[in-house]
């Protein structure tokens, strides 16, 4: 799945994705990079609302779990379990999210679960900046996610 592929899945799929006008810059297993314009995302001082940010944030860690996940289950629901969004400073222009995984044997770990139990957890970070400046961190989302199999599309996160 390329970038467009992803892009035109996440409107589809997930039609906030679409009102947030978030695009896909790049869309690999080693890394996501979305982009979101402000103008659809800011707030009453003119800045990036907080819940366009975390949402933006949100939305890379589930696309690059999704993507290293399709060859192992494509049927497997990929949701989020848990989220802290953490706002280092204001961002004032158009925004993007990176999201890159922490190792190769984060991966095998949450390969292993799935196909030992059907379900599994994975934790992701996506790193918030201005799309002029990424050099500068503005907000750093964290999630976990999970991968269940159909057994499991009940599951409850207590």
């Amino acid at each position: 799945m390329n970038a467009g592929d992803l892009e035109s899945y996440l409107h589809r799929h997930i039609p906030l994705s679409a009102a947030l006008e978030v695009r896909v810059r790049e869309a690999t297993r080693e890394r996501v990079i979305l982009d979101a314009p402000l103008a659809p995302n800011r707030n009453h001082r003119e800045g990036a609302f907080g819940g366009s940010i975390a949402s933006v944030g949100m939305l890379a860690g589930w696309s690059l779990v999704h993507l290293a996940f399709r060859p192992v289950d494509p049927a497997a629901h990929i949701v989020i379990r848990s989220s802290r969004i953490r706002f280092i400073g204001p961002i004032a222009a158009d925004f993007s999210a990176t999201c890159e995984p922490a190792g190769e044997d984060q991966w095998e770990r949450f390969y292993d679960s799935y196909r030992r139990k059907g379900v599994a957890r994975i934790a992701m970070t996506s790193i918030l900046a201005e799309t002029a400046d990424s050099d500068r961190r503005a907000a750093v989302f964290e999630g976990e996610f999970v991968a269940a199999g159909a057994r499991f599309q009940r599951l409850r996160f207590e």
